[in-house]
């Protein structure tokens, strides 16, 4: 443990989340570990992570640990899984319930298969899950384990994110008001899930909060004032003068105004508020990148003839953007 703490880093509150569940792992018989790792961006919460892959990996039990996430871009920064394609978590849809049963079978089979000796399983960016998909996640572990008097389905659990960034894209957040915490036959299906989804949010027992920025350790003038707007915004907290100094930061063609054809920003992620900039943005990306790289930007189309659960669709031409080597 001290091998990889020492490689990674870790600050005081990271060596802390990272110990938690290390020496849990080395128990025999402990108790079941259900814990949030939390903190602002910048924190850390990704790197405890790293550090915890690397010690299962140094003692030869990475296959006890998974990484999920609910979107494919935010798995795919951990090497890890969306958590529908892992545990076979999907809506029911228009099905006939004998083949919806079916497909639930083989679903929990497939699952069960990939989770073979799983005894941690971490989901990131918890904000952006809503009540009752918690409640399908603690379904199908329970469904997988085959064990149903325990959240999860007594699997370890760590849930780490920030509640004061992307909330669910539908449904209730795990942090929400509205939310029942009893349940009663007078509500809906998709109220009485919300409900146990909240309840199982209330079981995590065991917290760390990080809160040292890691992100911005520089310390320039600029910097520092970066560093406080963002804490500031954080708690939707920022003053004027948090506000003065982000205008500054608004890319322009004047200087001092951060200038986007500067070689520094030529492969940053840019945020747009509509998807024709979007697009555009994308289209002179690619034109860039094609010419740096020697290569020909060739235009296609797809057809797009089955939807996605498999029944005839009209087609659709859906313009793409492909690259062909000279």
């Amino acid at each position: 443990m001290q091998e990889v703490a020492t490689e990674f880093k870790l600050n005081k509150e990271q060596l802390r989340a990272f110990r938690l569940i290390a020496n849990h792992s080395s128990c025999v018989a402990a108790e079941q570990l259900k814990m949030h790792l939390g903190g602002m961006g910048g924190t850390g919460k990704s790197q405890v992570i790293r550090a915890l892959i690397s010690m299962f990996d140094k003692k030869q039990e990475s296959h006890h640990f998974v990484v999920l996430a609910p979107t494919g871009t935010a798995a795919a920064l951990l090497n890890g899984s969306t958590y529908h394609s892992m545990l076979g978590v999907r809506s029911r849809g228009k099905r006939n319930e004998d083949s919806f049963e079916k497909s639930m079978t083989t679903l929990v089979n497939d699952a069960r298969s990939r989770l073979a000796g799983v005894d941690y399983i971490f989901i990131d960016e918890i904000s952006m899950i809503a009540c009752h998909e918690l409640y399908a996640i603690s379904s199908r572990l329970a469904a997988i384990s085959n064990v149903h008097d325990k959240p999860y389905g007594g699997f370890n659990i760590i849930l780490a994110g920030d509640f004061a960034q992307l909330p669910p894209t539908s449904g209730a957040a795990l942090y929400s008001n509205n939310v029942s915490k009893v349940r009663n036959t007078s509500m809906s299906p998709r109220e009485q899930e919300n409900t146990i989804g909240k309840i199982l949010w209330n079981q995590i027992t065991t917290v760390v909060i990080l809160k040292e920025n890691m992100r911005q350790k520089s310390q320039s003038q600029a910097d520092k004032k970066l560093r406080v707007a963002l804490e500031n915004m954080h708690y939707k907290d920022c003053t004027e003068n948090d506000i003065e100094f982000l205008r500054t930061r608004i890319a322009g063609t004047m200087e001092p105004a951060p200038q986007l054809n500067d070689p520094k920003f030529r492969n940053v992620s840019i945020i747009t508020a509509r998807n024709i900039h979007k697009d555009k943005l994308n289209m002179l990306g690619s034109q860039h990148f094609a010419a740096d790289s020697g290569q020909e930007l060739t235009h296609f189309y797809s057809v797009d003839q089955l939807n996605s659960v498999g029944t005839s669709n009209q087609s659709k031409k859906t313009k793409a953007m492909g690259k062909k080597k000279k």
